[in-house]
């Protein structure tokens, strides 16, 4: 699939609708897209005719560095609390009362994320992948939410 520095097509898709006040994508023809942004005083408007990821890479553009912010402020503040959720995302699954969205690879040997899976059997094997190699503790962790729109409770909030 193809990404902007790393960041997918969904996921530029995702945060547009998010952020502005409207966002528009309709197909014209075979293989193109018109996108129409309207970004706020601060963004302004967009509007272009071409291939999906041209339209949506160009109106994702002047957001990238926000987004990025934003990302690198949610995985710092995930990774504060990593302990306290691990515990709680145990006694949810064991309790069998919510189904999992995604999983989380995480190296117990470095205490960091190695990576995020939607199918469990992925997971697995990329898990025993990084173990292979001896460098590595990896086990898998059911999420109940994906990571972009995570948001952290510590215990005792609502």
């Amino acid at each position: 699939m193809m990404s902007y520095n790393g960041i997918s097509l969904h996921a530029m898709i995702n945060y547009l609708s998010q952020v502005d006040e409207k966002f528009m994508l309709e197909r014209v023809g075979p293989y193109e897209f018109r996108c129409f942004v309207r970004g706020g005083k601060l963004y302004g408007e967009y509007e272009n005719t071409g291939t999906l990821f041209y339209v949506v890479m160009h109106a994702f553009k002047p957001y990238y560095e926000q987004y990025i912010t934003e990302i690198t402020e949610k995985r710092e503040a995930f990774n504060q609390v990593f302990p306290n959720v691990k515990v709680q995302l145990d006694k949810i699954t064991n309790s069998g009362s919510m189904r999992h969205v995604s999983y989380m690879i995480f190296d117990e040997k470095h205490n960091e994320v190695m990576a995020y899976r939607d199918n469990r059997m992925q997971s697995e094997r990329l898990a025993e992948h990084y173990n292979d190699t001896g460098h590595y503790q990896c086990k898998i962790i059911p999420l109940y939410a994906h990571v972009e729109s995570f948001d952290v409770v510590q215990e005792g909030q609502k």
